[in-house]
């Protein structure tokens, strides 16, 4: 790791980071620097990320529990220009791609927005390749794929 997590980027944190990076399987040194990049305030959440990551929560506590984990991160706010942007890129995307890529909506929601901010996109989903190009962000694999 250099002298700032992540080269100093500025990057919206998706929801298979904030799922993936705490596994036992984790290399140690991502979750570092995930961390790092944390306390650097360099990490930003968004409306979408926190609802994926409370849906499916079993019990009240259980939603709070997995909420308190974005309470330390600067929510950028999903807005109806930001909407548009993501059906404006997966319409392009559709148009530029003779087999279009299937993304999650949530996951183009995600990407709309870390464009609408100026950030890039932090991960561990292949989707978000696919996304990047069609944003033109830059994404960042929390860890490498595949080690977690």
């Amino acid at each position: 790791m250099g002298a700032q997590a992540y080269d100093g980027a500025m990057l919206l944190a998706d929801t298979s980071v904030w799922t993936n990076i705490r596994k036992k399987a984790a290399p140690l040194d991502s979750l570092e620097e995930f961390l790092a990049a944390i306390t650097n305030g360099q990490i930003r959440t968004s409306p979408v990320v926190r609802l994926e990551m409370t849906w499916g929560a079993r019990t009240v506590d259980e939603a709070t529990r997995k909420a308190h984990a974005l309470t330390t991160v600067v929510e950028c706010p999903l807005t109806p220009n930001i909407i548009d942007r993501a059906i404006a890129a997966l319409d392009k995307m559709v148009g530029q791609l003779p087999d279009p890529p299937r993304v999650p909506i949530p996951d183009a929601l995600i990407a709309a927005t870390a464009q609408a901010h100026g950030l890039g996109v932090l991960h561990y989903d292949k989707h978000f390749e696919q996304l990047a190009a069609g944003f033109g962000i830059p994404a960042r694999w929390v860890t490498p794929r595949g080690t977690i």
